[in-house]
This record gives structure tokens, sequence and C-alpha cells, in this order.
């Protein structure tokens, strides 16, 4: 069955789940560290609701999701897209 993408929004409704491994598959992480795409403001890992582990990117509201070459980046592995918070990251 192929991998299915989550759209998350607005910001901050991502709920992952425990994942069904230890680690990611060394590919995933790669494609975390080196994703370059306009509309993705970061990219990292976690997991979907059921376990599975997935590329997590934060773009903005009005971006049209999924990405296609985001998508065919992740070559098949899940991707969970969320609402990136509006203005940069604070720190407290």
């Amino acid at each position: 069955m192929p991998a299915r993408s989550v759209i998350k929004k607005p910001y901050g409704t991502h709920r992952p789940g425990e994942p069904t491994s230890e680690t990611p598959p060394p590919d995933l992480v790669a494609l975390a560290e080196n994703l370059h795409h306009p509309q993705v403001r970061t990219s990292g890992i976690t997991c979907t609701e059921d376990g599975r582990w997935a590329l997590y990117v934060t773009v903005s509201d009005d971006a049209p999701v999924p990405l296609p070459e985001v998508e065919a980046a992740a070559a098949g592995l899940p991707v969970v897209y969320e609402g990136a918070a509006p203005g940069p990251a604070e720190a407290y």
C-alpha cells in the first residue's frame, strides 16, 4: 500500500504516534537534512499517528499541498505537512 501524505493545518495540530521501530530509515534522515524547496520552511522527521516514520515539513498556510516535488523526493514515505508559525521563531 503506498504511503499517504498527511496535511495538518493550521499550525500546531500534528500528533505523532509511537514509532514502530527505534530508528528512522537512513534515506529519510538524509532527505530531511537535505531537502530544499522554495515553499518548505523547515523539514525534519516525525511519525504518523499510526507510528510510521515520516518526513515532516512546515509550509506557509497558503502553500498548495501536497507539493509534487516533495512527494517525489519522499519516494513513497509518508509526508506530514503543517502550516508554519507566522514570522520567525522566538526563544524565551
